[in-house]
């Protein structure tokens, strides 16, 4: 649609070229979790991560444990998907 912002224009695209699960991932991640997964794009570590937000790092730890979990993902792919989701502009 004509009407549509950049962001949704962004996520219509990506999904018509064969990425919409990483659109429909970031659905299900929080604000918190973008947050940490774009940190951590940038090469942060969870205590950088946790100074930055003014959290603790067990808790920037514990939302990169949900992120795994809800990608059913490994901590080593971890890092290449915040990338590519920072890359796609979608955290």
């Amino acid at each position: 649609p004509i009407h549509t912002n950049p962001a949704e224009q962004l996520k219509e695209y990506l999904k018509e070229i064969g990425f919409g699960n990483l659109v429909d991932f970031v659905k299900l991640l929080s604000s918190q979790e973008k947050k940490c997964l774009s940190h951590l794009a940038e090469g942060k570590t969870a205590k950088e991560t946790a100074t930055i937000l003014s959290l603790s790092s067990r808790t920037v730890e514990s939302y990169l444990a949900h992120i795994k979990n809800k990608g059913r993902i490994h901590a080593f792919e971890l890092f290449d998907l915040a990338k590519e989701l920072k890359q796609f502009g979608l955290i």
